[in-house]
């Protein structure tokens, strides 16, 4: 599938892992970008709902993303 303007990388965080965070990461990979979660820039009311949601973008090696942190994420970007 080829996505649009050439972009094929989507880097989420944001409010409510479960809901907001969860229905952005899906619907990205729905349309084919490989997305990558930055898992402490993202927010959940209940923490074990926030893992929860973590876990299930990784079901079957990624099926919906990567998961990963923000120091990891800046010290890739790094030259």
């Amino acid at each position: 599938m080829s996505c649009a303007r050439g972009v094929q990388n989507i880097v989420a965080c944001g409010v409510t892992t479960a809901i907001c965070v969860s229905t952005t990461v899906r619907e990205a990979s729905d349309r084919g970008y490989d997305v990558l979660v930055l898992g402490d820039a993202c927010a959940e009311g209940d923490p074990a709902m926030h893992d929860a949601a973590l876990k299930t973008f990784m079901l079957e090696d990624g099926l919906f993303a990567a998961v990963t942190n923000t120091d990891a994420f800046v010290e890739a970007l790094e030259p």
